[in-house]
């Protein structure tokens, strides 16, 4: 377990070194809740969960001008370079922001944010079909991502009523 463990950070670290190749990103604000009927999402509008093997619907694509982009690939490397995972984070997933960078038109790295659950995905050689959970403690780049795609009151509002703060439920 240990090994798998150090592997999969080992990859992570690989991963954030070819995200300096990246030409492109991409920013999301996404809706919380999965999709009921994923397939039935127009593919402008969808964002996969890999994990879940679902997907959400994208509220808000923000395409980043060259300095943002350098920004989330630094902010991105750091979390990639992370050692410790978490554990993974919660055992829930409520996307509420997104990310893709792009070397042209080829995908490099895609993946859901969940600031309630604290984890995000990362699709490993191994996974197959699937992808695994990985604990996200970053409040820079929660700050990064508030700042770049903002969530609206009326979410933030829908995510309150859908789920009510007991503890600190918010996104």
């Amino acid at each position: 377990f240990r090994a798998k463990r150090a592997a999969q950070a080992d990859y992570r670290a690989r991963l954030a070194d070819i995200l300096q190749h990246a030409n492109r990103v991409e920013l999301f604000l996404l809706d919380f809740e999965l999709a009921a009927d994923p397939d039935k999402l127009p593919e402008a509008e969808r964002f996969d969960v890999t994990p879940y093997k679902s997907a959400t619907r994208i509220l808000q694509r923000v395409n980043a001008k060259p300095d943002i982009a350098k920004l989330a690939i630094r902010h991105f490397q750091r979390l990639l370079r992370t050692r410790e995972d978490a554990e993974g984070g919660a055992m829930c997933h409520m996307p509420i922001h997104g990310v893709r960078f792009y070397k042209d038109d080829d995908l490099l790295f895609q993946t859901s944010l969940c600031w309630t659950c604290s984890n995000y995905f990362v699709a490993y050689p191994d996974d197959y079909e699937t992808a695994s959970w990985v604990g996200l403690i970053d409040a820079e780049l929660k700050q990064f991502m508030l700042e770049q795609v903002p969530i609206p009151q009326i979410e933030k509002e829908r995510f309150e009523k859908a789920f009510p703060p007991a503890k600190e439920n918010k996104p």
